[in-house]
């Protein structure tokens, strides 16, 4: 399966939740952000050492998931 393909089967909250997975760092709480994948604006994370996460895209109903 191809990466385009994967994309099309996953949402953009699945995804941006396992990008800001990809950035745990196990010894402290990391805040971020990077460009929303659904719609371009700016999604805010924080990942914690124990593998959970929580978002928001800084654009209204996009996407958001907490304590994942």
């Amino acid at each position: 399966m191809t990466t385009q393909q994967f994309a099309a089967l996953v949402g953009a909250t699945a995804r941006s939740m396992a990008q800001a997975r990809s950035r745990v760092d196990p010894s402290q709480e990391v805040r971020g952000s990077f460009p929303c994948l659904k719609c371009g604006s700016s999604l805010h994370f924080r990942a914690y050492p124990n593998q959970q996460t929580e978002g928001r895209c800084s654009a209204a109903r996009c996407v958001n998931w907490s304590r994942q």
